[in-house]
């Protein structure tokens, strides 16, 4: 910071009126350059001083170095401390855990669709959507667009939510924010623009809920303040939608003088619990699957027996897994 220098100062040799004038405004000036001073100024404290700073934000962090002041350390909430990077929050520490993952939301931008929904849609009472993302109580109607890899839904009839798992959820008071004019909630509490917070009970399941409106860039995150919307990488956001529901395409050839046949399929990551399962064929029809497919939380076990023998047996289906809270 440029410090504003010093009038000059009154001397001898002014005549009285001079020297009085020259000497208010010598001392007028004074509180100014040593707030400059200050501001511009690294305190090295003594032993057992102790030097303070505002809390600060995302983008415009209390510690930061001249010419580039989005980037430096802030203080989010008590017991908090948190890195930033051009105007982004990077990295949090807690009392009791690190997290670079502060979001409890997962497809908070709606990049995963592994349903592959499309045009305007429509969801019954309970029904999934986007990955994470399921229908209220009145079933839910929406439309989607991406642009800029920013995906926005226009919701148009009654509301969408996501169930976020207990395991993920410690005592906190929650902040949650998003772009559009959709409102939100969080658990039982009122619909709210965004901004919203609340106390929240760790090990517990968390349902947020949006209305009608536009919707993007959903975050749910601990503190009482918003911060930046979190990107994550693609495949770690693919990860994280499919401990919840999984698509497999099964392309079994199988020699029929053989006999039954049992192939096992590895499911990776782990899914939150064994799935129902639904086979869909080539032509999108839903097929049967009978007691010889077994889903586990890590591997989809079935068995094939041909209708005939001689030469070779194919089929080939996608199997759907559902762990959904």
């Amino acid at each position: 910071m440029a410090i504003t220098p010093l009038p000059a100062a009154p001397s001898r040799n002014d005549t009285p009126e001079n020297f009085a004038n020259k000497a208010n405004t010598f001392l007028a000036a004074l509180p100014t350059m040593v707030e400059q001073i200050n501001s511009g100024t690294i305190y090295v404290p003594n032993s057992g001083d102790q030097q303070q700073f505002p809390p600060g934000s995302a983008s415009a962090p209390s510690i930061s170095t001249t010419g580039d002041t989005n980037t430096g350390i802030y203080f989010p909430a008590d017991g908090s401390i948190a890195l930033v990077s051009n105007g982004v929050e990077k990295l949090r520490i807690n009392s009791d855990y690190v997290s670079t993952n502060k979001n409890y939301i997962i497809n908070g931008n709606f990049g995963i669709n592994q349903r592959a929904v499309s045009d305007t849609v429509t969801l019954s009472a309970g029904a999934y959507g986007h990955d994470r993302w399921k229908a209220g109580a009145s079933g839910c109607t929406y439309t989607f667009a991406t642009s800029n890899g920013v995906t926005t839904l226009t919701i148009s009839a009654g509301s969408l939510q996501q169930v976020i798992e207990g395991d993920n959820v410690r005592n906190a008071t929650v902040c949650m924010s998003w772009s559009g004019t959709a409102q939100g909630k969080i658990a039982a509490g009122a619909y709210s623009a965004t901004g919203v917070t609340a106390s929240v009970t760790g090990g517990s399941n968390l349902t947020v809920e949006f209305n009608t409106g536009t919707l993007s860039q959903v975050q749910l995150e601990e503190g009482s303040v918003a911060t930046n919307f979190e990107y994550r990488p693609i495949g770690e956001e693919l990860a994280l939608c499919q401990r919840y529901y999984h698509t497999l395409y099964i392309d079994d050839r199988t020699i029929t003088n053989v006999g039954d046949t049992i192939r096992t399929y590895p499911i990776s990551p782990n899914m939150r619990a064994a799935p129902a399962l639904t086979f869909v064929d080539a032509a999108g029809t839903t097929t049967a699957i009978g007691s010889d497919t077994i889903g586990t939380v890590n591997a989809l076990a079935r068995r094939t027996t041909p209708t005939s023998y001689g030469g070779w047996y194919w089929s080939a289906t996608t199997a759907k897994m559902d762990a959904e809270l």
